[in-house]
């Protein structure tokens, strides 16, 4: 299956009403809340991340109406569906991005019109990320914990974990590290999970792996190769 050049989303009719660039750019790189950070299990550890509900969420806070999210390709890989698009933001330009969705749930049952949905939610939250939307969140460390099919994150350790990024919550809320804030060494970039050696759709603890031990994103194969090289 392929697509070329179509806008899935968009607000072109009222680019007049966008806010000012450096208005939008403050509210995309505005850090998220304690409460919004989510983990997802790799190999060994616990990455942290944004929804993409509320990646959303922040791009209309930020512009409204006028941004235009296009698909520019669509294609099965595997047992992944796989899109590529941009997304243009009023004064800022427009950022490429790839979204990657499984065909099946972890149940087992076909996904439907859920799975191009995800496809495409991981396209906004990848091309948003080159907005520096969330950056705060990619420079966080990896969760150390237990991983596996029915293993769940302690709370204890994951409020410990959190309160090394975050001060004591006030009355008004979470307060949220600022993104200028050092912080320990984050975890590899994973939004990107294709092989750049060849055209294989690699999984997070693949990436994971070879960001950290190679620097790149390579597949077994391809780490095979660039070793005997």
């Amino acid at each position: 299956m392929r697509m070329t050049e179509n806008t899935v989303m968009t607000g072109q009719n009222h680019l007049h009403d966008a806010p000012p660039a450096g208005q939008i750019k403050a509210a995309l790189t505005r850090p998220f809340s304690r409460d919004q950070i989510r983990f997802k299990p790799g190999s060994g550890e616990w990455y942290p991340y944004i929804e993409g509900d509320d990646m959303q969420d922040r791009l209309i806070e930020a512009i409204g109406n006028t941004f235009d999210l296009s698909l520019d390709t669509c294609m099965t890989v595997g047992s992944n569906i796989v899109v590529s698009g941009h997304l243009s933001i009023p004064g800022l330009g427009r950022r490429a991005g790839m979204g990657v969705q499984e065909h099946t749930s972890r149940a087992g049952k076909e996904m439907g019109a859920d799975m191009l949905k995800g496809a495409l939610a991981d396209l906004m939250k990848s091309c948003l990320h080159k907005f520096d939307c969330g950056t705060q969140v990619r420079r966080m460390a990896p969760l150390k914990a237990p991983t596996g099919r029915d293993v769940r994150l302690n709370p204890r350790q994951v409020d410990a974990y959190l309160n090394r990024y975050f001060s004591a919550t006030p009355p008004g809320g979470a307060r949220p590290m600022s993104a200028d804030q050092p912080s320990p060494t984050g975890p590899p970039d994973i939004t990107d999970m294709r092989c750049e050696g060849c055209p294989t759709i690699m999984n997070q603890a693949q990436v994971a792996y070879s960001m950290h031990h190679l620097k790149r994103r390579l597949c077994n194969n391809c780490q095979k190769v660039a070793a005997n090289g």
